[in-house]
C-alpha cells in the first residue's frame, strides 16, 4: 500500500465530506460497506420505504456523492492491499478449475468403492459466473472496454480452449 496514495485519497475524502450532508455521508458509507443496493442504503440511513428508491437514485446521480463513493472504494482497495491484477488472476484460476471440471465418480467392482472415472463434469454455471466477473473486470470501473485480451484455458485433459 502506497502511503502517499492513501494520504491523497483521505484528503479527497475530507474535501468531499465538506460538500455533503451527514446523512449523505452515512448513505455512501453504508452503500460501500454493506455492498447493498441504493434503496437499501437509503432505508438504512432513515429514508422512508416509499421514497427510498427515489432518494437513492437522486443521491447516486449527484456528482459529489458519486465522487465520494469512488474515493471510499479506492480507500478500501488501497487498505486491502489487493490489486486488480490479483483479482483478475484469481478469477482466471477459478474459471480454469470450473472449465476443467472434476472426474465423474464410477463404481470399481474390484475395489468395491467409487473411484474417479475417465470422464469429467464441466461446472458450467460457475464457469459462466467467473466469465461474467472477468468481463466486468476487463471493462473497467467506468464501463469502458480496455481492449481485447487473449486468454487461453486448458481443460483437465490438456486441451486448449479459447484464444
Amino acid at each position: 500500500m502506497s502511503k502517499e496514495v492513501l494520504e491523497s485519497l483521505l484528503r479527497q475524502k475530507e474535501e468531499l465530506e465538506e460538500k455533503l450532508k451527514k446523512r449523505q455521508i452515512r448513505f455512501c458509507e453504508y452503500y460501500i460497506a454493506s455492498n447493498c443496493n441504493g434503496a437499501e442504503a437509503a432505508r438504512a440511513v432513515g429514508c422512508k420505504e416509499k421514497s427510498a428508491r427515489q432518494m437513492a437514485s437522486r443521491w447516486l446521480t449527484n456528482v459529489d456523492i458519486a465522487a465520494y463513493t469512488r474515493v471510499l472504494q479506492k480507500i478500501a482497495v488501497e487498505k486491502s492491499g489487493l490489486s486488480s491484477e490479483y483479482v483478475t488472476l484469481a478469477r482466471i484460476e477459478i474459471l480454469q478449475k470450473c472449465l476443467g471440471g472434476r472426474p465423474e465418480q464410477v463404481w470399481d467392482y474390484d475395489k468395491h468403492e467409487m473411484v474417479d472415472g475417465p470422464n469429467y463434469k464441466l461446472d458450467a454455471k460457475n464457469a459462466l459466473k467467473a466469465l461474467e466477473a472477468l468481463d466486468k473486470t476487463l471493462k473497467g470501473a467506468e464501463g469502458k472496454n480496455t481492449g481485447d485480451v487473449l486468454i487461453k484455458f486448458e481443460n483437465a485433459q490438456g486441451e486448449n480452449w479459447g484464444g
